[in-house]
């Protein structure tokens, strides 16, 4: 329960991470979309 909760908020960190680094056309076209797509990506590259 305690991982799962960490991994939750560290996902919730990284969603607004991206949207704060997006703010741009792409954040105005697709706000949530792509963000739900994209916190995965990045933790694999770093």
């Amino acid at each position: 329960m305690t991982h799962r909760n960490l991994q939750a908020r560290r996902r919730v960190q990284f969603t607004q991470l991206a949207r704060n680094t997006e703010t741009g056309p792409k954040a105005t076209a697709q706000p949530r979309e792509p963000l739900a797509f994209t916190p995965r990506k990045p933790q694999s590259k770093s």
